[in-house]
């Protein structure tokens, strides 16, 4: 699905390349609501108080990759998945946590 929109509450999301959170885009209107829907999901247990986070990129793609996209953004990204491939040496392509089979809970945004 390719698009933009004006989201101002997911527009607060900031970035992670270990998101806790991810952005579902319905890809067809629901009656009663102006526009497409988005729901933010949560993909793994939040702690009290923990910033809740979405990628801005591909999660698959590698460091360079993913920094490079970045890059667009505005800034240069140091988390702590980037600061630990760094650290290893990384820069092949590598992938997220599943969620498959993962519980979710749902905050709808419209």
């Amino acid at each position: 699905l390719e698009g933009s929109g004006i989201y101002p509450v997911l527009a607060n999301f900031n970035h992670s390349c270990r998101p806790n959170c991810a952005v579902e885009v319905r890809s067809f209107p629901v009656p009663g609501v102006h526009g497409v829907p988005i729901t933010i999901i949560t993909t793994r247990d939040i702690a009290p108080n923990e910033e809740l986070c979405i990628s801005y990129v591909d999660e698959e793609d590698s460091l360079p990759d993913r920094r490079a996209e970045l890059l667009d953004y505005g800034f240069y990204c140091d988390c702590h998945r980037c600061q630990e491939e760094e650290a290893q040496g990384l820069g092949v392509q590598m992938g997220g946590p599943s969620a498959a089979g993962e519980s979710s809970k749902r905050i709808r945004f419209t």
